[in-house]
């Protein structure tokens, strides 16, 4: 069963929101005929850079969690990740439409977010000042 686990998050952040994509108030489903597009802009931009970055050694996967399957030298839960989670995000972004939430976020996150990302900047500096780097430069 362990090598099944980034299979079963795949597939629990697509089926949760995908059978609540059918509730009468949401109607998620009608939203599907753009969805084709952003999950196909999703899958062109970060899939060839996944497979470089795995192909050089700068990331890759424990094999303890995978079911074995690779598309090119991705695992095939890797590959589901790229349209399960923007599916599970797109229906969540939905929800805060349907329910008003959005907007009510909006009004109230012009200041911690600016404050987060000032905190943000300044944290990057400061490791690359000390030698700390996340990509191979």
């Amino acid at each position: 069963m362990k090598s099944f686990t980034y299979l079963l998050v795949d597939l629990g952040s697509f089926l949760v929101p995908f059978i609540f994509s059918f509730h009468p108030k949401l109607k998620f489903y009608k939203e599907w005929k753009h969805l084709g597009k952003a999950l196909l802009v999703c899958l062109l931009i970060f899939l060839p850079w996944d497979m470089y970055f795995t192909q050089k050694g700068i990331w890759g996967f424990n094999p303890d969690y995978l079911c074995g399957v690779y598309i090119y030298n991705l695992p095939l839960e890797e590959v589901l990740f790229f349209i399960c989670i923007p599916y599970a995000s797109l229906y969540t972004y939905h929800c805060f439409d349907v329910f008003g939430w959005r907007q009510k976020w909006r009004q109230s996150i012009d200041w911690p977010m600016l404050i987060t990302g000032i905190l943000f900047v300044l944290f990057a500096i400061w490791n690359y000042q000390n030698g700390i780097h996340f990509l191979p430069l």
